[in-house]
């Protein structure tokens, strides 16, 4: 069931054209703070959702399980979610409806939420699973300053273990371990908004937000 599912994540990512990362390195030279920059590695996010036969709709438990699996994906999934299907059934099976609506209400785009059949094994329970690519961030173990011969730290190198804990705590505090990889893509510009501000400024109209009647601001009078 794990290798089918993983052909199916692959093949459907091969179709949808989604890439491994969300943007290409800048080419540069090696540095000795490289020696230890963290690992960045693909990984699978798999849940089965659902055991065909079980009921004719989703129950509570596969409903929270759902909600939380499209908040991680909104958080660092990569590319799109696959909904795998058994043989036995289409992506326009009425529990296969269910599942993709119960995610698009989780806040992922339709366009984004693709169906991929596979064949269960004769051991295996017909399971609608559902799953995504994420990236995790892998710390270098750092050499101890025990092992350094510091009589022969001399020169440009520094120490044999130089930046080794920096990258690990940088490792440790990524949120979304794509964003190690190259930048994200840019949201909307707001300069549409900028020009209207510059504008009433041209014109002698007030350019800061206008505030209700219950916003106040209170100055205090202390004297220092």
């Amino acid at each position: 069931m794990v290798t089918k599912f993983m052909l199916s994540i692959g093949a459907a990512c091969a179709l949808a054209g989604c890439a491994s990362g969300t943007a290409t390195q800048a080419q540069r030279g090696p540095t000795p703070l490289d020696a230890f920059a963290p690992r960045v590695v693909e990984v699978e996010e798999r849940r089965a959702i659902l055991t065909i036969g079980a009921g004719d709709t989703i129950s509570p438990a596969d409903d929270r399980a759902i909600d939380g699996m499209t908040a991680l994906y909104r958080t660092v999934g990569q590319g799109p979610i696959i909904v795998a299907v058994p043989d036995s059934l289409g992506k326009e099976d009425p529990l296969v409806r269910q599942v993709a609506d119960a995610i698009y209400d989780g806040g992922v785009a339709r366009h984004d939420i693709l169906f991929a059949p596979y064949t269960p094994g004769p051991q295996q329970k017909n399971e609608i699973v559902v799953g995504f690519k994420r990236f995790e961030a892998v710390a270098q173990p750092c050499p101890s300053l025990g092992s350094v011969d510091l009589s022969r730290t001399l020169g440009k190198s520094g120490l044999p273990n130089l930046g080794c804990v920096v990258n690990s705590n940088i490792a440790a505090m990524a949120v979304n371990a794509a964003d190690l990889v190259g930048p994200r893509a840019q949201g909307p510009s707001s300069a549409d908004r900028r020009q209207r501000v510059i504008e009433g400024y041209k014109q002698g109209q007030p350019t800061q937000t206008p505030r209700g009647p219950g916003e106040t601001v209170t100055l205090s009078d202390a004297v220092n």
